[in-house]
């Protein structure tokens, strides 16, 4: 949705991902908050685009994390 410019259904499905309860699929819900930051944050609201990026850290060690802490120090240089 992101790609085409879709952001309010970009932002209503990462939503849903952040309240999945499967521990199958909850390695997902980081790297929805960290995509739910960025559209806040290209939105103007920085400080709900800030609180998303410090829900990535909430999770402890999972598989991406540092790709996602990568990602996120990345999109930040380039802002």
């Amino acid at each position: 949705y992101l790609l085409n410019n879709e952001t309010d259904l970009a932002f209503d499905y990462f939503k849903r991902v952040t309240n999945l309860k499967s521990e199958k699929e909850r390695y997902n819900i980081p790297t929805a908050y960290f995509e739910l930051g960025k559209i806040y944050w290209r939105k103007g609201d920085r400080e709900n685009a800030e609180k998303m990026f410090e829900k990535i850290f909430d999770f402890g060690d999972y598989e991406n994390r540092q790709s996602l802490e990568m990602r996120l120090k990345s999109f930040k240089e380039g802002i």
